[in-house]
């Protein structure tokens, strides 16, 4: 097969390894093993000892049982595919145990002889295992991303919303005797609870107007005199901002309640069309002078940035504090 001088370097140089073997019968004519009897330096590359003439395949082959059975399908129909793999717990008689080794092998008749050529697959298996590695490794990347993503949306809104809701309750039950509407108020915070940890949305939300006056409701007994509302729109507005208003003023209201020591409160929310801001004023000590709580109004603000908008609170012309918050509509 490789006298001829133009064919064997050729065959010799190939990147495929390629073996020569010669079946070894016992009396009763069955293949017993393989001699091996020609190599190109590829198939010399393979192997941990250097082959050698007569070499057996018994002796040195992975697996060689099953060289025997892919020997005898050659020897009735011509050609036979197999690959297989070496991992790092099989036994390999010729390859180093740090390699990862997967090979595609053809197996084919030429004359009295059996040729063995295998393309050596390990090079691109060893890269779909570090693209797969890589894959595990956003999935995960991400999924732990979302898992702050989640936990800090919860704690936001439970801070924001849940936790004032059940502030401005217990003030209100200081002075009010309507037992039928602190149990409605403690349903309305279950169910934002449930809402929150699971993320669910309402079917249907009421106007603005009706969530702006039922949170400012929560807050009269927080004041001598209920604080004023004064709300114009000239629009509605998206279910998450209107959302963000309940949350911004629900938190405004409570932080005056908790800090400003203030007599009086005024709430305005003005809507137009392609803006909204929220401004609570009260008559108290200041935020200079309050200890106000810095998680409050870093949410004030991250709600603000969020749509691109501004958050701010100053100390008032005639004293007490303004908060304004303001976000575009898009």
């Amino acid at each position: 097969m490789c006298s001829d001088h133009q064919v064997e370097p050729l065959l010799r140089n190939l990147r495929d390894y390629i073996g020569l073997h010669t079946p070894v019968r016992n009396e009763n004519g069955d293949i017993v093993d393989l001699q091996l009897q020609w190599w190109n330096d590829a198939y010399e590359g393979i192997r941990i000892q250097p082959p050698v003439v007569g070499q057996s395949m018994m002796a040195t082959y992975f697996e060689p049982e099953g060289v025997l059975e892919i020997v005898e399908q050659v020897l009735e129909q011509g050609t036979v595919k197999q690959t297989f793999a070496i991992g790092e717990n099989s036994e390999d008689r010729y390859r180093a145990p740090e390699l990862l080794v997967r090979i595609e092998v053809t197996w084919m008749q030429v004359g009295d002889a059996i040729v063995e050529i295998g393309s050596d697959l390990s090079e691109m298996t060893a890269l779909e295992l570090d693209l797969i590695a890589q894959r595990n490794a956003y999935t995960d990347a991400t999924r732990q991303a979302t898992l702050e993503s989640e936990r800090s949306r919860i704690a936001r809104d439970l801070h924001d919303s849940i936790i004032q809701n059940l502030f401005a309750i217990s003030l209100n039950l200081k002075t009010r005797e309507d037992k039928d509407w602190a149990i409605n108020s403690l349903n309305d915070v279950i169910s934002e609870i449930r809402s929150t940890i699971f993320d669910i949305t309402p079917d249907s939300r009421p106007p603005l107007t009706e969530c702006i006056e039922k949170v400012v409701d929560m807050f009269k007994g927080a004041w001598p005199s209920p604080p004023t509302l004064h709300v114009h729109l000239k629009r509605e507005l998206p279910d998450d901002l209107v959302e963000d208003v309940e949350n911004v003023l629900r938190e405004a209201l409570s932080n005056a309640a908790r800090h400003a020591k203030a007599t009086n409160v005024e709430a305005s929310v003005l809507v137009t069309t392609d803006t909204i801001s929220v401004t609570v004023t009260d008559d108290g000590i200041g935020p200079q002078g309050s200890k106000r709580r810095k998680g409050g109004t870093l949410s004030l603000a991250h709600r603000a940035t969020t749509h691109g908008g501004s958050f701010a609170l100053q100390p008032g012309p005639n004293g007490g504090s303004v908060m304004t918050w303001v976000c575009p509509i898009t």
